[in-house]
């Protein structure tokens, strides 16, 4: 289930962010070109949620006394309360969009991050199970490797191109793809590079 959802939201996002980096040609900036654009789209609807929560905080005081006054009538309370929302102008369900679209968009992103010889680079599902199989000995035993493939073969086909040359399903422009792959920050900050943290000297976790 989860990897249908990751998969729906992450179509959309990929196919503008493969635009935007065949415009700038650089990964870093295109996800910092495609956090701009997706706050601009949604700017208006977080405007309009601020407002009218804006106008809930101000209406609490009167909603107390409806609470109050109507503690034992249930049916009257509710009624009351929905005819005060549309004297205040307020909608009580403003929020669910927002808050449906903000998962939508965090979805998107994570798995468009995750998955950039997918999304960006357009590599088939069967040239990355490929992939997948000649890097799965070198990564063996660390934790996150069938959670986010994509980011270890990046690393992998980088530092060891011919380690997969030649390998059932693997193609030359593949490799090719990958390595060309422009996907540090100003030149320094590699951003499919597997975080490490050191535990103790001579340990590294992944």
């Amino acid at each position: 289930m989860m990897d249908f959802l990751y998969d729906l939201c992450g179509k959309p996002f990929g196919w503008i962010m493969r635009l935007i980096y065949d415009w700038v040609d650089n990964y870093a900036f295109a996800i910092l070109l495609f956090t701009i654009f997706t706050k601009l789209i949604l700017f208006p609807i977080s405007y309009k949620q601020q407002k009218n929560s804006a106008r809930m905080q101000r209406v609490n005081p009167k909603m107390e006394k409806l609470r109050q006054k109507y503690k034992d009538d249930p049916k009257k309370m509710q009624e009351e309360q929905m005819k005060l929302y549309a004297e205040e102008n307020i909608n009580p369900m403003a929020s669910c969009l927002p808050m449906f679209l903000q998962l939508f968009f965090l979805y998107g992103v994570f798995d468009v991050v995750y998955r950039p010889l997918y999304h960006i680079l357009r590599i088939s599902k069967q040239g990355i199970e490929a992939l997948k199989t000649v890097a799965a000995p070198m990564f063996e035993g660390v934790n996150y490797f069938n959670s986010r493939p994509e980011l270890y073969i990046l690393q992998a086909v980088k530092d060891n191109p011919a380690a997969f040359e030649g390998a059932e399903g693997v193609t030359p422009e593949m490799l090719e793809k990958i390595s060309e792959f422009n996907n540090k920050l100003f030149g320094i900050i590699d951003l499919g590079s597997i975080p490490k943290t050191i535990f103790a000297e001579g340990t590294v976790w992944n």
